[in-house]
């Protein structure tokens, strides 16, 4: 089985729980499992907002594995972020799409000072969605 990942975070210098997470993911899979991942290039570029950013990420994820001539049983999205890179492929290459969503716990975003995730449940926890 061939299963692309894509990530805003490299599982090889993870930098956060979704990196170590992904690595350890890749460890135990890799042995069974053929996996490639699809994560930004570290090269510096200024934006105007996250949403470009974002925005930007997305196109050159599609690009990048719409040039590499892998064939692909399954994605699996890590984070709401590479939802649209995600989306995109999934109709493209007729594949099942997985996603994981990281990070939504209420409490960790309130010793941020940030707001809950708005795809966040009312009572804190994050809904399970399954995409078809």
């Amino acid at each position: 089985m061939n299963i692309l990942m894509l990530s805003f975070e490299h599982p090889y210098k993870p930098k956060s729980g979704l990196g170590v997470h992904l690595s350890r993911l890749i460890s135990y899979l890799n042995p069974h499992i053929n996996i490639t991942v699809c994560a930004p290039s570290r090269k510096l570029c200024s934006y105007a907002n996250v949403e470009d950013f974002i925005a930007d990420v997305n196109v050159r994820m599609v690009q990048q594995v719409l040039s590499c001539n892998k064939r692909f049983d399954l994605i699996h999205a890590h984070d709401d972020m590479t939802a649209p890179a995600a989306h995109y492929l999934k109709k493209q290459l007729s594949i099942p799409l997985a996603a994981t969503i990281h990070g939504l716990e209420s409490g960790r975003k309130q010793v941020c000072k940030e707001t809950p995730h708005p795809v966040q449940a009312a009572d804190g926890t994050a809904p399970h969605r399954h995409f078809r």
